[in-house]
């Protein structure tokens, strides 16, 4: 199951990446300062015929390529969405005993209060692929409990997903994050800083 969630979400960057080359391309100028195409632009003229200052047949592949892709990459999320559930549950193998037990065992300990909140998170960096957003309280971060471990946990797993809790509008979202390197700065792309205290206090 860990195994099929890693494909989803490589597919799911595999996607994103294609789809940003696509959408870079679709916005830039043609050859000679010829106008972008943009993504969704007309590409026929006031008499519908095909513009003549562009490349149509080429933007109407990048265009058709962009659709599949959107298509796709919302069929990916859908199955991270089913699959991450599953991996970071607990493990559970009720266990048969002979007789039943007199006692109940005592209930689990309540999840800790937030040890940091994202202050903000880059579009497009792995953070921001992970699910993490601006405003999330952090709840559990891989075996980090304290705001000045974040960044050494970080460092020792790199490319390897980090089982996450974040406590969002009042919810708990799990989330998988996974460090590595990126077009912008450091391994996350986002910022970490001491949750408000209310916060803390009220979870």
């Amino acid at each position: 199951m860990e195994v099929e969630l890693r494909e989803a979400m490589a597919q799911r960057d595999k996607l994103e990446s294609e789809a940003e080359a696509i959408t870079s391309e679709l916005e830039s100028p043609g050859p000679d300062g010829a106008p972008p195409a943009t993504v969704k632009g007309p590409l026929v003229d006031r008499e519908g015929f095909p513009r003549a200052d562009m490349d149509v047949y080429r933007a109407r592949q990048l265009r058709h390529r962009l659709a599949c892709i959107q298509t796709d990459h919302k069929a990916a999320m859908k199955r991270i969405e089913e699959l991450l559930p599953l991996v970071l549950a607990p493990d559970r193998h009720p266990q048969e005993r002979s007789e039943p037990p007199t006692t109940l065992p005592p209930p689990p300990p309540p999840p800790p209060p937030p040890f940091a909140k994202i202050s903000a998170v880059r579009s497009g960096s792995p953070a921001w692929r992970g699910g993490l957003r601006a405003g999330d309280l952090l709840l559990k971060y891989g075996e980090a409990t304290a705001l000045d471990q974040l960044k050494s946990w970080t460092l020792q797993h790199v490319n390897e997903p980090i089982p996450t809790l974040v406590l969002r509008a009042g919810t708990r979202v799990s989330l998988l994050v996974t460090p590595q390197t990126w077009e912008g700065d450091g391994l996350l792309g986002c910022h970490f800083a001491p949750p408000p205290i209310a916060a803390a206090a009220a979870a």
